[in-house]
């Protein structure tokens, strides 16, 4: 179970926000040990690949952020949910397109 907190990443493909099962798998996991604790705030930062071009950074790293809270909710996850984007990742490679799960219990 989440004691006080507990961080996770969340990957995604190239230029998508679509969650792929390996990381279905990961929040599948998440979801079973926040509905153990119950009252917490869940704060997602997406980020995505810096590139040289990359015209929806914000708007991608956010629609990840988003797709990770979709999933929490659509899993019956009853919690303080927040949303934030991360914009570019500090390091050029494809591990850097995630999302951040940040779980806090209140």
């Amino acid at each position: 179970p989440i004691k006080k907190s507990e961080s996770i990443k969340i990957y995604f493909g190239m230029n998508s926000s679509q969650i792929d099962g390996a990381s279905k798998n990961v929040l599948t996991g998440l979801v079973e040990r926040i509905a153990s604790i119950g009252n917490v705030v869940v704060t997602v930062t997406g980020y995505v690949q810096p590139t040289k071009v990359n015209p929806n950074e914000q708007s991608l790293s956010l629609n990840r952020a988003r797709a990770v809270i979709a999933e929490l909710k659509g899993a019956g996850i009853q919690a303080t949910f927040i949303a934030k984007a991360g914009g570019s990742a500090p390091k050029n490679a494809p591990s850097s397109r995630y999302a951040l799960v940040e779980v806090v219990s209140k």
